[in-house]
């Protein structure tokens, strides 16, 4: 027995990826989409159906505890920023931004809507001289914490520290 849940460009995989069906299931997905499965047998038959064709990341998990938030660390890091780099949180002005729009294109066509998208997720860009650089934001939230979404303009890697703008 196989499943197959798709939401939006999420689908998430779970049963016997063995299965012809899972196999089937498995060519059969759009050209744009963020598989979620929690298994390696799901994770060596997605690699192996589409070899060459996908592209993997790594993911963290993080807790919704204020506690563990070390604000002086944070307090440092927006501190190293390079002259002319300045973080934001995410307003209209921001998220209208053609910069901003090429890093988070299919973010934010999740929402019928900017401003939808501005009341509805925590966001903030690192910024050089008005062009967006970097973004961190909510992706899924839960009552335990949230998912986060980290996003960085290649282009500008070199110019600041990147692995800064993703702690």
């Amino acid at each position: 027995m196989v499943a197959q849940i798709s939401v939006r460009i999420f689908v998430l995989y779970a049963g016997d990826s063995s299965t012809k069906e899972a196999e089937e299931m498995l060519y059969n997905l759009p050209e744009f989409t963020l598989v979620i499965v929690d298994s390696d047998d799901w994770k060596n038959r997605i690699e192996t159906v589409h070899r060459g064709a996908i592209e993997k990341f790594q993911r963290y998990s993080f807790e919704k505890n204020p506690g563990h938030l070390n604000r002086m660390h944070i307090v440092n890091l927006m501190s190293s920023l390079p002259e002319g780099y300045e973080i934001k949180k995410d307003d209209n002005n921001i998220a209208n931004a053609p910069s901003f729009n090429v890093l988070s294109e299919d973010f934010v066509s999740q929402f019928e809507l900017v401003d939808n998208f501005i009341k509805r997720v925590v966001g903030f860009s690192i910024l050089h001289e008005g062009i967006v650089v970097a973004e961190a934001k909510s992706f899924s939230v839960f009552d335990s914490g949230s998912r986060l979404k980290l996003l960085h303009n290649q282009n500008y890697d070199g110019e600041y520290d990147g692995t800064k703008s993703r702690c």
